[in-house]
């Protein structure tokens, strides 16, 4: 939770030239409120083997998000 405050600091900071935020991050609590201002996606890597090294390219061609449903 202590990551949706600091986004909606930083949306605060910003003041009207931001109207909201998106969090990205491998998964969420499933019971967790999300501000109406802030877009909660969820990031995953197809075919990624950890062992090895990959270029950003490669990662970044290999990576899935998806917006994460509200509980």
């Amino acid at each position: 939770m202590k990551d949706f405050q600091q986004l909606q600091n930083y949306i605060c900071e910003f003041g009207n030239e931001c109207k909201g935020g998106i969090l990205i991050a491998k998964d969420f609590p499933r019971r967790i409120n999300i501000p109406n201002n802030i877009m909660a996606m969820k990031y995953l890597f197809e075919n990624i083997d950890h062992e090895s090294e990959y270029a950003f390219e490669e990662l970044f061609k290999n990576l899935e998000v998806m917006q994460n449903g509200r509980s």
